[in-house]
C-alpha cells in the first residue's frame, strides 16, 4: 500500500506500508512437545533455554512480517531523495505446541540519494538490526545488535 504527495520537495513524504501473514499447515507431522508450555523457558535443570528448540519448523504454525517506509523526493535539492524504513522480517507469531515464540527482531534503514549529475548518483546508507537471526543455532542464543553503513553509486550509460 503506498501514497505519494502531489508535489515533491514538501515536508510530507511518500508512505509505503506492507504486511505479510503466513499460516503453515502440516499433515501427518507431530509437533515437538515443550517442557514448559507457553513460555519457551528453561527446559532442563541446567537452566538452559529451549526457545530455539521449541521453534523447530515442525512447531511453527504462523509467521508475520511488516514494514513502513517514508521517502522525501527532492530533499535538499532537485533529484535527491531522503528516506527511512522500519519493519520486522518474517517472525514466528504462533506455534503448534503453545510455546511463546520470542522471535522478535527489527530492521531500520536510513538513506540519502544525492544526484551528482544526470548520469551519476551516490547514496550513503545506514542500517540497524536488532537481534538478527533470532532463532540462533544455539538454543536461547540472543545475537548482538548490528549497526552498519555503506555507500552506493549508480552510473547510467
Amino acid at each position: 500500500l503506498g501514497w505519494q504527495p502531489k508535489k515533491t520537495g514538501t515536508v510530507m513524504p511518500s508512505i509505503d506500508l506492507g504486511w505479510g501473514y503466513n499460516a503453515v499447515s502440516y499433515q501427518n507431522l507431530n509437533y515437538i512437545a515443550s517442557s514448559r508450555n507457553a513460555t519457551g523457558g528453561a527446559g532442563s535443570n541446567t537452566g538452559s533455554s529451549t526457545v530455539a528448540g521449541n521453534l523447530n519448523s515442525a512447531n511453527i504454525s504462523a509467521t508475520q512480517s511488516w514494514t513502513v517506509a517514508l521517502q522525501w523526493k527532492d530533499a535538499f535539492g532537485k533529484g535527491n531523495s531522503l528516506g527511512m524504513a522500519v519493519g520486522q522480517p518474517t517472525f514466528v507469531t504462533s506455534t503448534r505446541n503453545g510455546t511463546t515464540p520470542f522471535d522478535g527482531n527489527y530492521a531500520w534503514e536510513w538513506w540519502y540519494n544525492y544526484k551528482v549529475s544526470d548520469n551519476i548518483s551516490v547514496a550513503p546508507i545506514l542500517f540497524y538490526l536488532s537481534n538478527p537471526s533470532s532463532l540462533g543455532a544455539v538454543p536461547g542464543q540472543t545475537n548482538p545488535n548490528v549497526f552498519g553503513g555503506l555507500m552506493t553509486a549508480r552510473f547510467k550509460f
